[in-house]
């Protein structure tokens, strides 16, 4: 199946609610990271992605990486990896993120479940 992106907007990582109104309206998020070798070891054990200190806490230490925002809890996003969920915190979100997107990938399906306008969203897209 060949997905085409419709329409995108960049998301602030650093502002929690505009990252949990992208997720929530557009049903989740697209968001690179730099991920800290640091975080290796914490999905390993089986705990959130976490900011932490010393040189295995660099950014990209361990890599760039795609996830996907499914949801998002106090703690912070819950995204998709390596075929499992895995719990983010905002900290880390806000330091490690590299850029985050929020993510209309087939107009028509969009049309039924989404409170967002889509014919405004077709005037802007039109200007373009």
């Amino acid at each position: 199946m060949i997905s085409n992106i419709y329409a995108f907007a960049q998301v602030d990582a650093a502002d929690e609610a505009e990252v949990r109104t992208a997720v929530y309206l557009l049903t989740g998020a697209g968001c690179g990271l730099l991920l800290p070798r640091s975080a290796q070891a914490q999905i390993a054990a089986g705990k959130p992605w976490d900011v932490s200190r010393g040189p295995d806490a660099r950014p990209g230490s361990w890599g760039g990486h795609y996830v996907y925002f499914s949801g998002y809890t106090d703690a912070g996003p819950v995204c998709v990896t390596w075929g499992r969920k895995q719990q983010i915190t905002w900290r880390f979100l806000k330091k490690y993120c590299d850029e985050l997107f929020a993510i209309v990938d087939n107009r028509d399906r969009f049309l039924k479940k989404s409170p967002v306008d889509v014919s405004k969203l077709d005037g802007y897209l039109s200007q373009l």
